[in-house]
């Protein structure tokens, strides 16, 4: 089965700050964009063209561009902070066969870090407090944490992965922990 925890920070809770009357479903899609998109390497002035643009495209036009920036800048430096990652792909293709069948998905980031591999997706997922994301979590994304960690396995050729789903709305990450049952590896049980 799947068992999830939840694992704060102090750049998680900031994150949820927003101006007053922007659109929760818009600002969780460009925030999501945005977050694996943006490079803290880029110059400030592209960063702050890219910021405006997912605002026009959104129609968030009372959302400050600034804004955008801050968010990143929070989620990158907690990144490197918490995982030191030696590489960082963004919108990584993982294609994995299980049980003969296929799976596919696009991971928002994968860490590639001493201790191995870590896999953040965003969510925009907007309801409630710490319970309902966690169950969120559970319930929704679970299975394709499962699958996720087993593709990138399979793939980096590292046994250790862990999986976070950040919530941009809410400030929050919740990491997935899961353990081989008779359900995910075909093995009866006495």
């Amino acid at each position: 089965g799947v068992g999830g925890r939840l694992v704060g920070s102090e750049m998680c809770k900031r994150a949820r700050e927003g101006p007053e009357g922007v659109a929760r479903y818009a600002a969780a899609k460009a925030l999501k964009g945005f977050l694996v998109a943006d490079r803290l390497e880029y110059p400030e002035a592209e960063r702050l063209e890219m910021a405006k643009g997912y605002i026009q495209r959104f129609e968030l036009a009372e959302m400050p561009p600034e804004q955008l920036l801050q968010l990143s800048q929070r989620w990158q430096s907690w990144i490197s902070q918490r995982f030191s990652p030696r590489r960082w792909h963004r919108k990584y293709p993982l294609r994995y066969q299980h049980q003969g069948r296929q799976f596919e998905t696009m991971l928002d980031q994968v860490l590639e870090t001493e201790e191995g591999i870590v896999l953040l997706q965003n969510s925009g997922f907007d309801k409630g407090g710490a319970e309902k994301i966690k169950n969120h979590a559970l319930s929704k994304l679970g299975d394709w944490a499962y699958l996720s960690a087993k593709g990138a396995t399979a793939v980096f050729g590292q046994p250790k992965v862990r999986c976070l789903i950040h919530y941009v709305m809410q400030g929050a990450v919740v990491e997935l922990e899961w353990r081989e049952t008779a359900l995910f590896t075909g093995q009866a049980t006495n």
